[in-house]
């Protein structure tokens, strides 16, 4: 009788390091612990350069393969993508002095590049004359540009901008994630599965050109 094994593929797993086996690219379960471990650490061939990052395009169906082929009795169950991009990225060992540097770096940009965004928005929807009609309105007399509506301005800005980023998140797994990392993952969504897409048509273009060769 054959042992049932489920497997849940992600589509774009990293490693760091080879060999790399079915247990780092997939979440495996098994009533029968021997088998499990057997398909666990079955190895998955990777196409990687002399060095540097590399990525390798498998379908589910190779997997299976592969598990079938070196362990017996065993039926796989797929759950989760039918084809994975596995992404190897070594370790780097870059100075911790030179991450700060980049960081500040890109803190800085965002900073001035935030302030100039938002000084041009203001000034194109007239927020000081509007400002200056409210409070020439309801106080009889000329705002001299530090009223409590430009400095209750200034800061709910800033509060709002740190409460819709939520900057004050408890770290947890089940946190709600900001609208930056929502649209990050989203964009790296839209790149694996452009990958994808593109090397299924490519192989069967290349099925194609194959059987034309052979009539």
């Amino acid at each position: 009788m054959n042992e049932i094994l489920y497997m849940k593929l992600e589509i774009n797993p990293h490693v760091t390091a080879e060999p790399v086996y079915i247990s780092d690219i997939s979440e495996t379960w098994c009533k029968n612990p021997h088998v499990l471990a057997a398909c666990r650490g079955v190895e998955v061939k990777l196409n990687v350069p002399v060095k540097g990052k590399s990525r390798t395009i498998y379908s589910a169906m190779d997997l299976i393969q592969m598990i079938q082929a070196q362990v017996d009795n065993v039926e796989v169950t797929l759950l989760g993508e039918e084809d994975l991009m596995i992404s190897l990225e070594p370790e780097s060992h870059v100075p911790m002095w030179w991450e700060w540097c980049k960081v500040v770096f890109l803190a800085g940009i965002i900073f001035f590049g935030s302030a100039f965004a938002i000084m041009t928005f203001n000034n194109d929807v007239g927020v000081k004359s509007v400002f200056e009609e409210v409070y020439q309105w309801s106080m009889g007399q000329a705002s001299n540009g530090f009223s409590v509506l430009e400095i209750s301005y200034s800061v709910g800005l800033g509060i709002g901008i740190l409460v819709f980023y939520n900057h004050f998140r408890r770290k947890t797994r089940i946190a709600d994630p900001t609208p930056l990392e929502v649209e990050m993952r989203q964009y790296e969504n839209d790149i694996n599965t452009a990958i994808l897409r593109e090397d299924a048509r490519m192989r069967k273009h290349a099925k194609k050109v194959s059987v034309g060769g052979n009539s």
